[in-house]
C-alpha cells in the first residue's frame, strides 16, 4: 500500500522559513565579526587580496555590509533584536543614519523609531531616512542645482587634511567632526588615495601627498612656500 505524505501546511512552511532567515542573519553577524578581525590583523592592501583570492571573489562592498552589521549591532545593542529579524532594514538604518542619530533611535527620541521601522517597507524606510537627514528643501535658484553629496564629502575631507597636512587620519577620526558615517568617510578616503591626493600612513590611515598638492594649484609660485613647509615638517 502506497503511503502519500501530507504536504506541510502554510503555517509550518512560514515557521520553517522564519527559522532559516534568522539563522542566515546570525551567519551574517558571525561573518562580519570574523571579517573585522581579519582586517585588523592584516597589512594595508592585504585584506582586499584575501577577499579576491581566498574568499571566492567576495567584493569589498559585500564584506563591508557584513562588517557594518556586526559593528553596529555591538555599538547599539538595543537595536540588535530588531536587526536580528530585519537584516535589510537594519543595514538601511546603519548606512543612512549617523551614530548620534542611531543612539536617538535606541532611546526612542528620533523621528524614526524601531516600531516605525518595523512597520515600513525597505523603500519607505529609505524615504523616511532621507526626509529626516534632509528636512529642508533646497532653496529655489535661477539655474539647475548640480550639487553632488559625494563631492562635497570629498572636499570636506581634503580640507581637513590641508588643515593638518602632517597628521595621519582615518575614517574614525574624521567621521565624528564631519557628522558622517565612518563607512562613507572610508569610501571617500579610498577614492582620494586612488586619485593620488592621499597616501597610506599606517593601517587604515592616510595623509596628504605634498607633491600632489603642489601639482594641483596654479600658479605654482604662490604655493611653493606652503609645499616646502609641509615637506620640511614631514622630514622632522
Amino acid at each position: 500500500m502506497t503511503t502519500h505524505l501530507k504536504p506541510p501546511s502554510e503555517s509550518a512552511l512560514i515557521e520553517s522559513l522564519q527559522r532559516l532567515i534568522r539563522q542566515g542573519i546570525a551567519i551574517h553577524y558571525e561573518v562580519g565579526g570574523r571579517l573585522c578581525e581579519l582586517k585588523e590583523c592584516t597589512e594595508h592592501g592585504r585584506f582586499m587580496q584575501i577577499l579576491k583570492t581566498d574568499l571566492w571573489g567576495m567584493s569589498y562592498q559585500s564584506a563591508n555590509k557584513h562588517m557594518i552589521f556586526f559593528r553596529k549591532c555591538n555599538e547599539f545593542p538595543q537595536l540588535r533584536p530588531f536587526a536580528e529579524h530585519n537584516y535589510t532594514k537594519a543595514l538601511t538604518l546603519f548606512n543612512g543614519l549617523g551614530d548620534e542619530e542611531l543612539a536617538q533611535v535606541e532611546q526612542g527620541t528620533h523621528a524614526i523609531t524601531i516600531e516605525r521601522a518595523n512597520a515600513l517597507s525597505v523603500s519607505q524606510l529609505k524615504k523616511a531616512i532621507k526626509r529626516t537627514t534632509h528636512p529642508e528643501p533646497a532653496p529655489p535658484s535661477a539655474g539647475p542645482d548640480y550639487t553632488s553629496r559625494n563631492l562635497q564629502i570629498g572636499f570636506a575631507i581634503q580640507e581637513a587634511f590641508l588643515i593638518h597636512p602632517t597628521t595621519a587620519l582615518g575614517a574614525t577620526e574624521l567621521a565624528e567632526p564631519l557628522g558622517l558615517p565612518a563607512d562613507q568617510v572610508f569610501r571617500a578616503l579610498w577614492n582620494l588615495e586612488k586619485a593620488g591626493w592621499l597616501e597610506p600612513a599606517g593601517k587604515a590611515r592616510y595623509r596628504l601627498r605634498a607633491e600632489r598638492f603642489a601639482d594641483a594649484v596654479r600658479p605654482k609660485s604662490l604655493f611653493s612656500k606652503i609645499t616646502d613647509i609641509v615637506a620640511m615638517l614631514r622630514n622632522h
